[in-house]
């Protein structure tokens, strides 16, 4: 069965399509690729496209072979489509659930961390620390330390919490 112009133009509409599905494949098999680059994680997605769109073609020219109907490899390859998602999607999650990582780094602007310890620096400057106390004069300072302890564990908890 020859291949045609609607076959290759078949394929390169799925290939320029296909950067957002290889950006899902690589986040679900390798989660630490939101931490890339910008350009890095653009070019990682669109080789991945590539690949996913190359291995659509292969099953779709194989159903052709293997399958042949009154029907063109056009239409083979949209309908192995579903089909390498699906089989790809689930390789990802097995990848990733019995050889990758337990934690994932997840990437934080240098701006935000920049504008909490500007905000925590200010606030220090403008309300000295002895002045959180004395609201309440019958507070001994033994509750005052235990509530001092509470909210910086709180504060930990919410820190660890965000990461």
């Amino acid at each position: 069965m020859p291949i045609t112009l609607l076959d290759v133009s078949a394929v390169i509409y799925i290939m320029l399509g296909s950067t957002s599905i290889g950006y899902l494949l690589l986040r679900t098999g390798w989660p630490s690729v939101r931490t890339l680059e910008h350009p890095l994680k653009v070019g990682s997605s669109v080789l991945a496209g590539i690949i996913f769109t190359i291995l659509a073609a292969i099953a779709g020219y194989a159903l052709s072979i293997y399958f042949p109907m009154q029907t063109d490899f056009y239409n083979y390859i949209f309908a192995s489509l579903p089909l390498m998602v699906f089989l790809l999607f689930a390789i990802m999650l097995l990848k990733q659930k019995f050889l990758g990582k337990r934690k994932v780094k997840v990437s934080v602007p240098k701006e935000d961390i920049a504008a909490k310890q500007i905000a925590e620096e200010t606030a220090q400057r403008i309300i000295p620390e002895e002045s959180y106390i004395g609201v309440r004069s019958e507070l001994s300072q033994q509750q005052i330390a235990e509530i001092k302890k509470a909210l910086k564990e709180d504060v930990e908890k919410e820190q660890k919490a965000s990461e």
